[in-house]
């Protein structure tokens, strides 16, 4: 014979797991878990006006790699940023690289202890004019690279994103 559970019970059986599943999305939405908190990357400004200075660091012990397709990486191949002024998106003007299959060489590999650093030109591909823009990198995919481990089958690869902060930049004049 089946048992049927408390109306009680099964209430709070279902709150925990609301909760649990509440807490799992809030973690993995701010872009933070315990496979990549030893890579971080920074955007900051440079003397030059218009001018950033994009670096990632790995400051754990495991090999990462990621596709430099839609990263600062690809030299203005592709959006890989998000720019506002006064709420105001700011339309990319570069390149768009059409592509097929990544190959071996697409890839970058981010080594324990490394620091990968790219200057970005601005207005190489964003019309831009004195003001205060915010800018969005967007999230970068990262596959952990095996160690001393035999070759993992694509489901037991471990996989994660890095989202960099969000960063208030202002422009005080443009060279042309």
């Amino acid at each position: 014979m089946f048992r049927v559970a408390q109306p009680f019970q099964f209430l709070a059986l279902l709150a925990h797991i609301l909760l649990a599943s509440m807490l799992i999305f809030s973690q993995n939405a701010q872009g933070h878990s315990d496979m990549n908190e030893q890579v971080t990357c920074e955007l900051t400004t440079t003397p030059q006006n218009g001018q950033l200075q994009f670096s990632m660091r790995n400051s754990g012990t495991n090999s990462w790699q990621f596709l430099s397709w839609n990263t600062p990486f690809d030299a203005w191949f592709s959006q890989f940023m998000t720019i506002t002024r006064a709420g105001k998106s700011v339309q990319y003007q570069g390149a768009l690289a059409k592509r097929g299959k990544p190959q071996s060489e697409d890839f970058i590999q981010l080594k324990p202890m490394q620091t990968l650093t790219v200057d970005l030109d601005l207005t190489q591909a964003y019309m831009l004019t004195p003001g205060t823009y915010q800018i969005t990198i967007s999230p970068i995919l990262l596959e952990m690279l095996p160690t001393n481990l035999p070759d993992l089958s694509p489901t037991e690869q471990h996989r994660d994103k890095i989202q960099c902060s969000t960063q208030m930049f202002d422009i005080s004049y443009i060279n042309q």
